[in-house]
């Protein structure tokens, strides 16, 4: 068993992200009716004023293998699981980054970005049937950061909103939509809440945030073409819990 926890350990670290030609956003179809994304400008003005703040849509990043991360405070972000590694793996920690993951931060119109950073240690990751997340540690940090929040799971029928960049375009947002549960499937996506804010490959790894006070509800994972229903993410109570468990202290 030890042979085989080294070589799953081992290929998770050399893995390389989403790329182009990845399932990630091959198989994208997640767009729910109407395309409802709204481009964010670089100066955001009134836009959506009422939520969000430009330090804080600074603190939303782009990795340039092609997914969302968010930045939490003293350094560390968080994205989907899958994106370090396309394929299933078990819950790791505290490895050095074999890749560096580059991030751009604050990608919104025609401007690149005021920031980039690099990863320096998987602080813990996982991508399986139960949870799909990833902690690292960069270089630099942006200006801001979101919370996590340490709440029980999110109510069905609370308000979510997210923003992302899908298929690495700038920053958009995908407007409000309702939590609607738990799925009802037994495999995969069994501890995932669903809702029908627009995503596509790219937007895996966003933080689906609640409306009123900005806090990460959950990471966006997967969109309605993976085993059907509606798109899916992670809550933050099943990830704090794992760390918990695991042991792993964030020092936010």
């Amino acid at each position: 068993m030890k042979v085989i926890a080294l070589l799953v350990l081992g290929i998770f670290l050399v893995g390389c992200g989403p790329t182009s030609q990845s399932p990630e956003f091959l198989n994208a179809k997640s767009i729910i009716g109407s395309n409802d994304f709204v481009s964010v400008p670089k100066t955001i003005n009134d836009f959506n004023s009422e939520y969000i703040s430009e330090d804080l849509l600074d603190s939303i990043g782009r990795m340039e293998l092609g997914c969302t991360v968010t930045h939490i405070g003293n350094r560390l972000v968080i994205t989907a699981g899958h994106c370090l590694k396309a394929s299933m793996f078990n819950f790791v920690k505290d490895r050095a980054c074999q890749k560096r993951y580059p991030i751009s931060w604050g990608v919104r119109g025609t401007f690149p970005g005021y920031l980039t950073s690099r990863c320096k240690r998987i602080i813990a990751a996982e991508n399986s049937m139960d949870r799909d997340f990833a902690i690292i540690e960069v270089d630099y940090e942006p200006r801001s950061q979101f919370n996590l929040s340490e709440s029980t799971l999110p109510n069905q029928g609370d308000m979510l909103t997210i923003y992302s960049h899908p298929m690495k375009r700038p920053l958009q947002w995908s407007r409000d939509c309702k939590n609607l549960g738990r799925g009802n499937r037994t495999f995969y996506h069994r501890n995932r809440i669903q809702y029908e804010c627009d995503t596509q490959g790219g937007s895996s790894g966003a933080a689906v945030l609640g409306t009123e006070n900005n806090e990460i509800l959950a990471i966006h994972n997967s969109g309605t073409s993976f085993s059907g229903d509606k798109n899916k993410a992670t809550p933050v109570r099943f990830i704090l819990d794992k760390l918990e468990e695991e042991n792993v202290l964030l020092n936010l």
